[in-house]
């Protein structure tokens, strides 16, 4: 283990409780197995972390569970995120990540009830995503709304647009996006691109002025 694993972020999280609030936003680390498997009880992967870290194993299993408690089940998180995984997790790694948690918070594993009551969140999470269907109706509830595209939802495509206005000689200045966003935008006439039309118009403008 090295700078940057789940076990070290964990230590340093109960350390500096006031990164919490910056991790809350953070992806899970992608060694988060290691933190499952040391507050499930794995002695050989807490004597890893251990001799890496060169930490006590309590200050190790203190700095897991606290990690575990304030990231992984914290107030307002997802299915996936309480079971330290993300929407790209199969179901095997699902299934993996719910009976660790569960051996950490079993009743019988544990003298105390302050991490068991984590136990319900837990076994709901699991419900949710045990099957290919309950998956997908889940995914479909919670989806992060999708920000509106060129051409959709009643918004002009560039080409649209700029065909729209031909008839007059114009052209907008387009957001980025290609559509109109937030208030018009201003408008301005097509640069002349050919040198020699330029100078025919300036000469024509010219000759209207002496007579």
């Amino acid at each position: 283990m090295i700078n940057g694993t789940a076990v070290s972020v964990a230590l340093d999280l109960l350390h500096l409780p006031s990164r919490v609030q910056w991790q809350l936003t953070a992806p899970l680390p992608r060694d988060i197995l290691d933190v499952l498997k040391i507050a499930a009880g794995d002695v050989d992967a807490l004597g890893h972390a251990a001799r890496a870290t060169g930490q006590s194993a309590e200050t190790i299993t203190c700095a897991v569970e606290f990690f575990l408690e304030q990231i992984v089940l914290s107030p307002g998180a997802d299915s996936y995120r309480t079971l330290a995984s993300t929407s790209g997790a199969t179901s095997a790694e699902l299934r993996r990540n719910m009976a660790l948690l569960m051996r950490w918070l079993h009743p019988d594993q544990r003298h105390d009830s302050k991490y068991a009551r984590y136990a319900p969140r837990v076994t709901k999470a699991w419900e949710n995503l045990k099957t290919v269907e309950r998956r997908d109706k889940y995914d479909a509830a919670h989806v992060s709304p999708k920000r509106a595209q060129p051409g959709k939802l009643g918004l002009l495509s560039k080409g649209a647009l700029k065909k729209r206005l031909r008839n007059i000689g114009q052209v907008p200045m387009l957001a980025r996006d290609g559509a109109h966003v937030g208030r018009p935008m201003p408008w301005r006439r097509p640069p002349a691109t050919n040198p020699i039309r330029r100078a025919v118009r300036i000469m024509v403008s010219r000759l209207r002025t002496l007579f």
